[in-house]
C-alpha cells in the first residue's frame, strides 16, 4: 500500500534525527507549541493562522547554546506535506517563504518524493526547466524513500545542522545567501534610486535623493497597506479608475492624488513632499512599479525581465522592511549600500538580546533605544510588549487599536543623531501599529499621531529625537520620561554608531 505524505513526513522526521522513539526535538516548532513563548509566536504565529491554511506544518530551529525560557534558535527548515502538489501551489509556497526570510531550506513531502529547496534562491520567469529547476533551485530530491532516505543520516540529518557542518556540505554551499530577500530588496531598491536620480538628471533637474526616497517609501507603504488588505482593489478603483496601485503607477496625477491622500489620511511623520516633485513623470514612476512588480532592476530599462514573484509585504516582517529601508535611505550610492549591509542589526540578533533583556518584565516596562537607527529594537520591543500584555489577560484576550496606541506613545522611546534614521524609526512603529491592529479598518480611522516632536501637538512629549543621547542640555532631558529616568529596560546597538 502506497504512503500518504503525511507518512512520509513522519518517516523523514524519525530517520533525519527530528524525532526519537516517538518523541520530538525541543527544535521542533507546530501549532501546538509555536505560542508557547514570545520569539516563536512572533516570528511563525501568522504562518499558522493564514485563511488558506497553515503556510508550513512544522519548522525547525537549531536549539540555542544560551540557557534561558525564550532563547531563540536558529531558523533551519521549513516542512510542507502537500498530498497533491501543483507547479502553482509550488511556486506560490516559494514565494511566502523567500519573501518572509527565515530560512534557508524548504522540505516540500509529497506521497511520491521529498523535494528540498534552496529558500533563499528567487526564480526569473522563464526559468521553468525542470533539469535546470532541479540543479538551481532543489538541494536534494528523495524519489524512492525507501531507498534514498539514508543520506539524511549525512548532510541533511538534524546533526548536521545543529552542528553548522551542512554550511560546509556541498548542499549548504549550494545557498544562495545573494539572493536572500534583505539583499535582493536592498540591490533593487539601490538600482532603482539610481534610475530615478539618473531620469531627473536627463531632463535637466538636480533634485535631492530625498525625492527618490520618499517616492520609494510612500510606494513601500502603500504596498504594506495593499498587501495586508488595508487598501484592497475597490478603494483604488472607486476612488481612482485603477484596480490596483501598480496599475495606478502608469497614472502621474491620479499617483499624486492619492499619495496627498495618503498623507492626510495617515498623517504622523511620514515622507513629507519635495516641491522638486512637482516635476515627477510617468517614466519616473514606471521605474517604482517594475521595482514592486519584481522586474530584474540590475537590467530595467533594457530588458523588463520579471522574476516568478515580486515582493509580498503581508510576509516581509516589518523589523525586515526597517532594516533594509534604513540602509537604502542612508546610502549615497549602490556600493555604499551593499557596504552597509555588513553592518546593520540583524533580526536574529536583536530577538536574542530582547529575549534575555525583557525576561521577566512586565508589559507595563518603559524601553528607550539610545541610538535607535533603524527602530529596529523598538518595533520588536513593541510586540513583545503586545504579546505579554495578551498573556497577562489570558489567551483570548485581543489588544484593539487604543490600547495598541497607548503602549507605542508611553513605553516606547528613541534617540538618534540622524534625522534620516529616526525618520526610518517612525515609518516602521507605524508599521507595526498596523500590522498588531485586530481590524485596521476603515483606513480614515487609523490616522497616527506624530512620534517626532511636532506642531500639530505641542502639549506632547514625543517618542522619537533626533539628537545626541549624550547631550545633556538638550530638550528632551526636560521632557517625562527622561527628566525622571523613567525607563525600565535601556536597549540597542549603539556600538557602530559611535565608532
Amino acid at each position: 500500500m502506497a504512503s500518504t505524505a503525511q507518512e512520509v513526513l513522519e518517516q523523514v522526521l524519525e530517520e533525519g534525527g527530528f524525532v526519537q522513539r516517538g518523541i520530538k526535538s525541543s527544535g521542533l516548532i507546530d501549532e501546538s507549541n509555536v505560542k508557547n513563548a514570545a520569539t516563536t509566536d512572533l516570528r511563525y504565529g501568522h504562518l499558522f493562522n493564514e485563511k488558506e491554511g497553515p503556510v508550513v506544518d512544522l519548522i525547525y530551529e537549531v536549539p540555542s547554546q544560551v540557557g534561558g525560557n525564550d532563547i531563540p534558535g536558529t531558523p533551519a527548515i521549513y516542512f510542507k506535506v502537500l498530498d497533491n502538489p501543483t507547479h502553482e501551489t509550488i511556486t506560490k509556497l516559494r514565494s511566502r517563504v523567500w519573501n518572509q526570510g527565515r530560512t534557508p531550506t524548504l522540505w516540500i513531502v509529497t506521497s511520491r518524493n521529498v523535494l528540498i529547496y534552496d529558500s533563499y534562491a528567487r526564480q526569473q520567469v522563464g526559468e521553468s526547466d525542470e533539469i535546470y529547476l532541479l540543479e538551481r533551485f532543489i538541494l536534494e530530491e528523495f524519489k524512492s524513500i525507501g531507498d534514498q532516505l539514508h543520506i539524511l543520516n549525512n548532510d541533511f540529518h538534524k546533526k548536521s545542522f545543529d552542528t553548522g557542518e551542512f554550511w560546509q556540505s556541498k548542499y549548504g554551499k549550494k545557498i544562495k545567501q545573494n539572493q536572500r530577500i534583505d539583499r535582493a530588496m536592498l540591490n533593487d531598491l539601490s538600482k532603482a534610486e539610481d534610475l530615478l536620480l539618473s531620469s531627473f538628471k536627463k531632463r535637466g533637474f538636480m533634485a535631492p535623493t530625498d525625492v527618490a526616497h520618499a517616492i520609494l517609501g510612500r510606494s513601500i507603504f502603500t504596498s504594506y497597506l495593499a498587501d495586508r488588505g488595508i487598501l484592497k482593489s475597490a478603494f483604488f478603483e472607486e476612488r481612482y479608475g485603477y484596480k490596483s496601485f501598480k496599475e495606478l503607477l502608469k497614472d502621474r496625477n491620479a499617483t499624486y492624488s492619492f499619495f496627498w491622500w495618503l498623507r492626510e489620511t495617515f498623517n504622523g511623520n511620514l515622507f513629507p513632499f519635495n516641491k522638486e516633485e512637482e516635476k515627477v513623470n510617468e517614466s519616473d514612476l514606471d521605474i517604482v512599479n517594475a521595482f514592486l512588480t519584481g522586474v530584474d532592476m540590475s537590467k530595467y530599462p533594457h530588458i523588463r525581465q520579471e522574476r516568478l514573484w515580486g515582493y509580498e509585504f503581508n510576509f516581509i516582517p516589518v523589523e525586515l522592511i526597517s532594516s533594509i529601508y534604513e540602509m537604502f535611505a542612508h546610502s549615497s550610492d549602490s556600493q555604499a549600500a551593499e557596504e552597509r549591509s555588513t553592518h546593520y542589526t540583524r533580526l536574529q540578533l536583536v530577538e536574542l538580546v530582547l529575549s534575555i533583556a525583557m525576561d521577566g518584565l512586565r508589559s507595563t516596562t518603559r524601553i528607550l533605544d539610545p541610538a535607535c537607527g533603524s527602530g529596529i529594537f523598538l518595533v520588536e520591543a513593541f510586540k513583545r510588549l503586545v504579546w505579554m500584555r495578551e498573556n497577562e489577560h489570558g489567551s483570548d484576550y485581543v489588544i484593539q487599536r487604543d490600547e495598541l496606541r497607548h503602549i507605542l506613545h508611553s513605553q516606547i522611546f528613541g534617540i538618534d543623531i540622524d534625522r534620516g534614521a529616526v525618520d526610518v524609526t517612525a515609518f516602521s512603529l507605524y508599521l507595526t501599529l498596523l500590522e498588531l491592529d485586530p481590524d485596521p479598518q476603515p483606513p480614515a480611522a487609523l490616522k497616527f499621531l506624530p512620534l517626532l516632536p511636532s506642531d500639530d501637538i505641542p502639549y506632547e512629549a514625543p517618542n522619537l529625537y533626533v539628537q545626541d543621547f549624550c547631550n545633556t542640555e538638550h530638550i528632551f532631558n526636560q521632557e517625562e520620561p527622561f527628566v525622571n529616568q523613567g525607563f525600565d529596560l535601556i536597549v540597542g546597538n549603539p556600538l557602530d554608531r559611535f565608532k
